[in-house]
Formats: structure tokens, C-alpha cells, sequence
């Protein structure tokens, strides 16, 4: 396994407290994970609602989150998983009841290399 692997993580707020969670993912959560030793960096993203009926996606899939969180690590995804642990386990990683509790989190490694586009 390559040396550097992205996590991507998808959640959602609670109904009605999306500034809360905002305001706590922000300027609280990322800094707190950035702390565990392995993360590297994380860019957060929004969905951009570019869907044709409530709930749905891309030519009609599902569309179940509405935020996502890209952590580039290095290392062994398991020790960045067992240090992260370890962090909430010692209250330096707390949970936001804003939080929805039901989310998803997924450690990709590349192919092959990156491709740019080309200027013209």
C-alpha cells in the first residue's frame, strides 16, 4: 500500500442544526484531527444540490449526504484509525450532537499517477 491514502468522509447534519455543525466541523473537528499524528491535510466540500427531485442524484442516485471531508494521510490506515481512537477515547476528539450519527468514512489509495489537463 502506498504511503499517502485518502479518507473521504460523508456526513450530515442533525435537521436544523447545520450552523451548529458548521460551526463545530470548521473550526473545531478538523483541527482536532489534524492533531493525530499521520493526517496530513483535509479539504471539506458541500453537495451542490445539482439534483432533479429532493434526495436524489447524479441521473437519479441516491444523494444521502450533503457534506464530505477529503483527509490525505500517510501511513498505515489502521494506525491512523486506532491514534484517532485513541484521541476521542481521551477527550481530545469530541462529538458534536449536531452530528448526524449515521456517516460514512473510506480510505482510498491511487492508481496510478495523477493527470492534469493540459493548457491549451
Amino acid at each position: 500500500m502506498p504511503s499517502k491514502v485518502i479518507d473521504l468522509v460523508q456526513t450530515n447534519p442533525k435537521p436544523g442544526r447545520e450552523a451548529e455543525f458548521e460551526e463545530w466541523y470548521s473550526k473545531q473537528h478538523v483541527y482536532d484531527l489534524l492533531r493525530v499524528p499521520g493526517i496530513l491535510s483535509v479539504q471539506r466540500y458541500r453537495f451542490t444540490g445539482n439534483r432533479r427531485e429532493e434526495g436524489e442524484g447524479y441521473e437519479g442516485m441516491p444523494q444521502p449526504y450533503h457534506h464530505l471531508a477529503v483527509y490525505e494521510i500517510e501511513g498505515d490506515p489502521e494506525d491512523i484509525l486506532a491514534g484517532i481512537e485513541r484521541a476521542r477515547d481521551a477527550g481530545q476528539i469530541p462529538w458534536s450532537d449536531a452530528l448526524d450519527p449515521i456517516f460514512s468514512a473510506y480510505f482510498y489509495e491511487p492508481i496510478g499517477e495523477k493527470i492534469l489537463a493540459e493548457d491549451e
